[in-house]
């Protein structure tokens, strides 16, 4: 006899089986979420990086982006409750009292005026007007890389500009030196 949980979709039913579709359900947007992701990490990798080294012209984010100088972001700020989650994706350049760059090395816990400190986990870039693709990992609890998100750091000359998008957990942000 079918339960009558089972006759009533608007209802959930915890047998076995449904918990196999939940999970498939699940996990297939999550996939979708992280195919989007890459595609329009390779979308805008493809489209930044571009210029010769041989150039002297410099790549359009290195003209138009937005400025952040909020002082909390820099890592020799204390603890807080402030998180990135809702930061418009687009192009930043970090000035002072902030820092002047995303922090190269494992951020501790509570700096930055966060739990969950973002630092990047990859190379800059020596060239003028070289765009690479970095990783941002952020610290969640002692993980040094619990999380990690694609971003583009462009080489401006005397500074960088990074393409960033909105983390996905809070409280986490990308720490400033």
């Amino acid at each position: 006899m079918t339960p009558a949980a089972d006759k009533h979709p608007n209802q959930f039913n915890y047998t076995f089986r449904n918990r196999r579709r939940l999970s498939a359900h699940v996990s297939a947007k999550y996939v979708c979420f992280v195919n989007f992701w890459f595609y329009e990490y390779y979308r805008l990798r493809q489209r930044f990086s571009v210029y010769s080294a041989a150039s002297t012209s410099l790549p359009s984010q290195c003209f138009s982006y937005s400025t952040n100088n909020d002082s909390t972001r820099n890592v020799a700020y204390g603890s807080g409750l402030l998180c990135d989650n809702s930061l418009v994706t687009g192009w930043y350049r970090f000035v002072q009292p902030a820092g002047t760059m995303i922090v190269a090395s494992v951020t501790n816990v509570y700096q930055c005026s966060t739990i969950a400190p973002g630092w990047l986990n990859s190379s800059y870039p020596t060239t003028l007007g070289q765009a690479v693709t970095g990783y941002v990992c952020l610290n969640v609890g002692g993980v040094i890389c619990q999380y990690s998100y694609p971003i583009l750091i462009t080489n401006c000359s005397s500074f960088y500009v990074y393409f960033l998008a909105p983390v996905t957990i809070c409280y986490a942000r990308y720490c400033t030196t």
